[in-house]
């Protein structure tokens, strides 16, 4: 089964496309007032947000019989069943709960604000996500 690694709900996607909206009509409303180095800064601002969204949009987890696979928008990471020796959850410092997945022990796991490897993954917590885990993990 497939699934971001974010969860974009309703409100995280109106906030961006409000941004979105705002920086593009920033960029037109310089533009057109003859303020063309802020213009070019604001099209500059709205064209790495946009493209910041579709990166973080691209992380996708697939969890199947064979194992665990993590795709970035340029690099895909897998690991097998076999080779999991931890699947758990943890609470960031702003409340958030992710679920981690590592080929390491359990014991050494120090949360690294996220970052992914090819040892450890992280993604937002959903129930379907661990249903799927609990569903294919060998204990």
């Amino acid at each position: 089964m497939k699934f971001s690694v974010f969860k974009l709900t309703i409100t995280v996607f109106s906030v961006i496309a409000m941004i979105l909206g705002l920086l593009f009509l920033g960029s037109v409303v310089f533009f057109s007032y003859g303020q063309f180095a802020v213009g070019i800064l604001f099209s500059l601002l709205t064209i790495a947000s946009v493209y910041i969204v579709f990166v973080c949009s691209c992380r996708k987890i697939i969890i199947s019989e064979e194992g665990v696979e993590y795709f970035l928008l340029t690099k895909r990471y897998f690991m097998k069943w076999e080779d999991i020796k931890g699947i758990g959850l943890v609470r960031t410092l702003h409340g958030a709960h992710l679920i981690y997945i590592t080929t390491v022990n359990s014991d050494e796991i120090i949360y690294l604000s996220g970052a992914i490897s090819e040892n450890y993954f992280v993604m937002a917590y959903r129930e379907k996500a661990m249903g799927e885990i609990n569903k294919y993990r060998q204990d």
